[in-house]
């Protein structure tokens, strides 16, 4: 009999894979489509190299100049143009903490940034300077802008603090504490006119009442903080907040309820080691949300893909084995019509684009590994005459090779994989591949890992199986 493998389910990490029947144990560098196709993720290039050989820290695109401001290796750059022209910026003062995640708040002809030291100010003409102000935080991981006030936490306490109205620079000791339950603060944004103080337990909701200026929300707040300050993020595809709780659960607020989104994911990050290092973001790329996590002891990129409703993991590949993704940060550059990621490691700064197949260069190599399929029985033998492979073009491009598909494949709990085979795509139509391969013996259930690394813009349709059960 001819079967339809379910390869396209959503991944489940809660239990040991060889107790999976239903779902899948891993989707690598791909995203499942509206139609259930498996496509790769977007591959980048390189728009342009920093050249300080350590992490890119920071992106942030200001509005009203038009440029991309990055920070690596405790210096700041502006990227003015499209095709990458740069230019370092100088600073008078002290330089950002380097391999620390910088935050930006945009007052229009500034932009005001921190990432563990005083808040750093970058002008649109001159050097990036330090607040002087006195009553100013010195010790800031977040700013801030609401109603013409800079805001900015001071790290180690609850306290948020807040420069004169429409005077980023001149503080006069206004500060608030988060004071509903004793914590410490750890991330702050503002969104929809309030600001969301995140501690470590708790959440609380601050707004601008016009004379304090600042009081907590009727009802603002929620118990629930974070292990994580770096995951915490708006969520514009649900309008909503997102970060890792100190559950270690992924977490988006409906109303005031924290929900967790990953029941099936949360023993694999369970395991992990270390997750204080965790720092996400939010990207649109060709119009699909995702909520990206950045797992960088453990070297491991977790991706939530808001339209499909399914995590993913997204990495890159080194020829042997899959270590964590190269985006460390990422800014939209509607200017330009660009979505750039900094690296992690090498101060470059790519472009990500839905028609790349490789990452600026590297081979791109999508991984599925299926549930183990037993046709309903664990008791009967199954004999697999063959498996036949679909694939269509996700781009109209001319292309003369031949793509190769590897599978391979493991039985009855086998922890080792049978030598994998080739299978030679052959094109059978304008915008179609098929393969076929045979004589795959027999088992009692059987987990199959499907890879594709050729630079082809295919997407993986369908995998059937011929199948005979014994009697």
């Amino acid at each position: 009999m001819i079967v339809k493998l379910p390869i396209s389910q959503s991944i489940v990490k809660a239990v040991d894979e060889v107790g999976l029947s239903t779902h899948g144990a891993a989707m690598i560098d791909c995203y499942v489509d509206e139609l259930g196709n498996i496509n790769r993720r977007p591959g980048y290039t390189e728009l342009c190299d920093l050249r300080t050989s350590s992490p890119v820290d920071g992106l942030f695109w200001w509005e009203e100049k038009g440029w991309a401001i990055a920070v690596s290796a405790g210096n700041t750059y502006k990227i003015t143009a499209s095709n990458g022209a740069k230019s370092q910026i100088t600073h008078d003062d002290t330089d950002f903490v380097s391999g620390t995640r910088v935050t930006f708040a945009d007052f229009g002809t500034d932009i005001y940034a921190a990432n563990g030291g005083k808040i750093k100010k970058i002008p649109s003409s001159g050097n990036v300077t330090d607040i002087a102000d006195a009553d100013a935080p010195t010790a800031v991981t977040h700013v801030a802008v609401l109603d013409r006030y800079l805001l900015a936490n001071e790290s180690g306490t609850g306290n948020f603090h807040w420069s004169d109205v429409n005077a980023p620079t001149t503080w006069g000791a206004n500060y608030a504490e988060v004071e509903a339950k004793k914590d410490d603060l750890a991330a702050m944004i503002v969104e929809n006119l309030e600001i969301n103080l995140l501690g470590y337990t708790t959440l609380e909701n601050w707004y601008n009442d016009g004379a304090t200026p600042f009081i907590r929300s009727a009802q603002g707040y929620v118990s629930r903080g974070t292990v994580a300050p770096y995951s915490f993020v708006w969520l514009p595809a649900q309008s909503t907040f997102g970060w890792l709780d100190q559950n270690r659960q992924v977490v988006i607020l409906q109303g005031r309820t924290p929900v967790s989104i990953s029941l099936t994911m949360t023993k694999y990050i369970q395991g992990f080691s270390t997750v204080d290092d965790c720092i996400s973001d939010y990207m649109e790329l060709t119009g699909r949300p995702y909520w990206v996590l950045h797992f960088p002891s453990e070297a491991k990129t977790l991706v939530y893909d808001f339209t499909s409703a399914m995590w993913y993991e997204w990495g890159f590949w080194d020829m042997t084995v899959h270590e964590r993704w190269r985006g460390n940060c990422f800014c939209l550059a509607p200017a330009w019509n660009k979505a750039l990621i900094g690296d992690r490691a090498n101060g470059k700064v790519y472009e990500i684009d839905s028609t790349e197949y490789d990452d600026d260069g590297r081979t791109m190599t999508l991984l599925i590994r299926t549930a183990h399929y037993n046709h309903g029985t664990e008791a009967k033998r199954k004999f697999c005459n063959s498996v036949t492979f679909r694939l269509k073009r996700t781009e109209v491009v001319s292309l003369d090779d031949t793509p190769d598909l590897f599978i391979y494949y493991r039985d009855d709990g086998d922890t080792s994989w049978k030598i994998g085979r080739a299978v030679t795509l052959q094109q059978v139509g304008n915008t179609e591949f098929r393969g076929k391969i045979s004589r795959l013996g027999s088992y009692y259930s059987r987990q199959w890992m499907l890879t594709l690394s050729d630079d082809f813009p295919l997407c993986l349709v369908s995998m059937e199986e011929d199948v005979d059960i014994e009697v």
